[in-house]
């Protein structure tokens, strides 16, 4: 059972908890299946959560884009520098795009229209590069940005705090559709000119620092423009991408079996599968089976499990779970219809004590049998999601708003608590941070 279990490279935070009946004349076969699954001639038992995103491959020339360019004097000083990360970042988009299905502007205040070899070209100049204000939300509300199937706005992402709210909030509206994300890529670049502060004063600057693109759009389209602009620099870059719903295969799935279940040796075991009225098996799920000795009266502690979280490390969303644990579904076997069927006085039976440290959880699963008859029971336990945390990476290039930056141009104002407010507004859109998976059958 632990070899199987630890071979599994991915394990959910969800419970079904399956109890046997009665005759050893079986007819009937569960197996464990992901959810929206089923099995011919089987019941199903979905455990593992279904992939929310479409992973099938994207061309991104063949999508309609369009890509706005912070026009702001602030972004200058990516084009002094002769070998810019930032120009060859232009190059990127147009070797990435197909130009007959890209429209390009420039903004400031506005969003402005040009031609792709304007854009190409004068936005390795300096002279493009004068507009007083960068507003990034006039990119969002343009007509070309609603309808566009991936949008690019390539900035320093450095806005005060009411901008910020502003594209918080629409940025979130986009996350709250289905199969659309949106992406955060930071490239440092060298850099020589002046910098801003938001108190209108400024200072001069010669070394990198980081500049930013946001795509926006199908979440498919998302992950391979972050994919191939990761590629491009990968020494210098970041990502991080912000999702309608955290894709079944990158919840917190069950990492370690059951701990010290051989203290329990005679009241519990782990069998490889079940078999009473019905057959319960595994399948390709993270199912974990205990059958429970018709003698044990007492509660049976000691399975420990270890949960760990996603790090935000490629294009990945690290996510935060709450401290509890809920039990969403709870059936046990009717012997009449031979199907699951609804039964939430089981649940009784199921006692979790979660703790949390970093991106790791542990939880502590307490089974008490006098509140499991003898029969089948399966139910699922999540997660829930309460926001997500700011990566490691993303923190060195923050700088605090309410601190003086010492004409360090190597920090983005700001940068964290962008993160953080986009993170919040679409984790509430996110349900479901990791799942359990058991199978028990009570003797």
């Amino acid at each position: 059972m632990y070899k199987t279990l630890l071979n599994c490279a991915k394990f959910s935070l969800s419970i079904a908890l399956i109890s046997i009946v009665t005759s050893c004349d079986r007819q009937d076969v569960a197996i464990g299946t992901r959810e929206g699954e089923t099995q011919s001639g089987k019941q199903s038992l979905p455990c593992q959560l279904a992939n929310s995103i479409d992973k099938k491959s994207t061309d991104n020339s063949n999508v309609s884009g369009a890509i706005f360019v912070d026009a702001s004097g602030s972004m200058g000083g990516y084009v002094n520098s002769n070998g810019s990360e930032y120009a060859g970042a232009i190059n990127a988009l147009d070797s990435i795009f197909d130009p007959k299905q890209t429209k390009y502007f420039s903004f400031d205040s506005t969003a402005k229209s040009i031609s792709r070899d304007a854009f190409f070209e004068s936005a390795r100049q300096p002279s493009f590069y004068q507009g007083k204000d960068s507003k990034i939300d006039v990119a969002l509300d343009s007509d070309q940005g609603r309808k566009s199937s991936l949008v690019v706005v390539v900035t320093d992402l450095e806005q005060d705090k009411g901008d910020v709210n502003r594209i918080v909030q629409k940025l979130a509206t986009y996350v709250q559709k289905p199969n659309s994300a949106v992406g955060l890529i930071g490239i440092k670049s060298n850099f020589k000119g002046t910098v801003y502060n938001l108190n209108n004063s400024s200072f001069s600057y010669d070394k990198q620092r980081p500049f930013y693109m946001l795509a926006i759009g199908n979440e498919a389209e998302v992950s391979q423009l972050i994919g191939k602009i990761k590629t491009k620099f990968e020494k210098s870059a970041q990502t991080l991408i912000f999702r309608h719903q955290v894709p079944g295969d990158e919840l917190a799935y069950l990492k370690v079996p059951g701990a010290k279940v051989e203290k329990l040796r005679g009241k519990l075991s782990q069998p490889q599968s079940l078999q009473q009225d019905i057959r319960i098996e595994r399948g390709n799920q993270p199912i974990e089976l205990f059958e429970i000795d018709k003698r044990a009266q007492e509660p049976l502690t000691g399975m420990t499990y270890e949960l760990n979280f996603p790090t935000g490390e490629g294009a990945t969303t690290p996510i935060i779970a709450t401290n509890r644990v809920q039990i969403t579904t709870a059936q046990s076997y009717d012997l009449k219809t031979k199907k699951m069927v609804e039964n939430t006085t089981a649940a009784k039976a199921l006692k979790f004590n979660l703790t949390q440290k970093d991106t790791t959880a542990t939880a502590n699963l307490t089974i008490n049998p006098q509140d499991l008859p003898v029969g089948i029971y399966y139910m699922t336990a999540d997660l829930p999601t309460s926001g997500i945390t700011v990566p490691e990476g993303w923190k060195s290039w923050h700088q605090d708003i309410n601190k003086s930056r010492n004409n360090d141009g190597s920090k983005t104002l700001g940068l964290v608590d962008f993160i953080d407010s986009l993170g919040s507004k679409v984790s509430e859109q996110q349900k479901t941070a990791g799942r359990l998976c058991f199978a028990i059958q009570r003797n």
